[in-house]
């Protein structure tokens, strides 16, 4: 007789065991199918960041050799432009060091010359007429200063005078003198002086004329080159009978002619404002005092003259003169 309980609970077990082992072989199926596709997935992963790395490294050194292309073309352009510029500032440097280097030396010794005529027209109260031989030796000096500056200016068509900062004091220097002889920054504006008179040239010259006057001191060249007058042309321009005629260099010649400290003291002012600015010039300069410059001394030369006015604003009068000298002070 069969026992059913037995052969039950062994089907059972026996079923129980292939459940099992159905389980765990699903199981194992599962870890090699995920393990398999970690793997893929693991090469995909490794070949993309492959062909990355190949795609990013051959765009660094792309862009590294535009990056050193362009450095390459910034530098040549740069070095380039630098021997350009070198180049051309050497050049021009002597052309403007050959244009005006003479002339340059002439303005120092004409400065010297007439910062010194001052001064002995100051102390010995010589009289200015041109028909002695100081009111000549006036009026050629400060002509010979407008000539000098008028030749220098006009070198500024052929050379750049921007190359050397320190060439700029000698266009400063023809501005000074022409705002000295006529501007009413001598004369002073408030109060004005009593005896201004911007009508006719009594004591001040209109600016225009000034380069005319320059112009009356310049004579051509044997080399073709343009040159200030010397003395004997000059004292033979003054000769009534002379092809210069008898208004050579004026109105200025009529001006040094009246100068007197009391009775023309704008005049005067006006003339001590241009030796200070003859003195700017020339401070420190060693030409100037291997040429023997002058000592100058501004109050002795102010108080030579004893016009009221200028008695009662002195101070003020000294502190603008100041002005002029500053004006072209500077390094040689």
């Amino acid at each position: 007789m069969v026992d059913l309980p037995t052969v039950a609970l062994s089907v059972l077990g026996a079923g129980g065991t292939v459940w099992a082992g159905t389980q765990w072989f699903a199981g194992r199926v599962v870890d090699h199918q995920f393990a398999k596709r970690l793997e893929d997935h693991k090469a995909e992963l490794a070949d993309l960041s492959a062909r990355s790395k190949s795609a990013l490294d051959a765009d660094y050194a792309a862009a590294g050799a535009r990056l050193e292309a362009d450095l390459k073309r910034a530098t040549e352009t740069v070095l380039g432009e630098e021997a350009a510029d070198r180049s051309y500032r050497f050049e021009a440097r002597k052309r403007l060091y050959a244009a005006i280097g003479p002339l340059r030396f002439q303005l120092v010794n004409a400065s010297v010359g007439y910062v010194g005529r001052i001064v002995s027209l100051g102390r010995f109260r010589y009289s200015t007429s041109v028909k002695t031989y100081y009111g000549r030796s006036v009026l050629m000096r400060l002509g010979r200063l407008l000539a000098l500056t008028e030749l220098i200016d006009r070198q500024l068509a052929y050379a750049d005078f921007s190359v050397d900062p320190s060439t700029i004091r000698l266009l400063r220097f023809r501005e000074q003198l022409h705002r000295c002889l006529s501007s009413s920054d001598v004369p002073l504006d408030h109060p004005p002086h009593p005896d201004v008179d911007w009508v006719n040239q009594r004591e001040h010259m209109f600016r225009d004329e000034i380069p005319l006057i320059s112009i009356q001191m310049i004579v051509a060249g044997g080399d073709k080159s343009d040159r200030v007058v010397r003395p004997d042309e000059f004292i033979a321009c003054l000769d009534e009978q002379s092809a210069c005629g008898p208004g050579y260099l004026e109105p200025l010649t009529s001006l040094i002619d009246a100068v007197d400290p009391d009775l023309t003291s704008i005049m005067w002012l006006r003339l001590l404002a241009i030796a200070e600015v003859c003195m700017g010039f020339i401070d420190g300069d060693p030409a100037a005092e291997a040429l023997g410059a002058t000592h100058y001394f501004r109050e002795q030369m102010f108080d030579v003259s004893r016009h009221p006015h200028l008695i009662a604003r002195r101070a003020d009068y000294l502190a603008m003169l100041e002005t002029f000298r500053q004006s072209t002070l500077g390094s040689h």
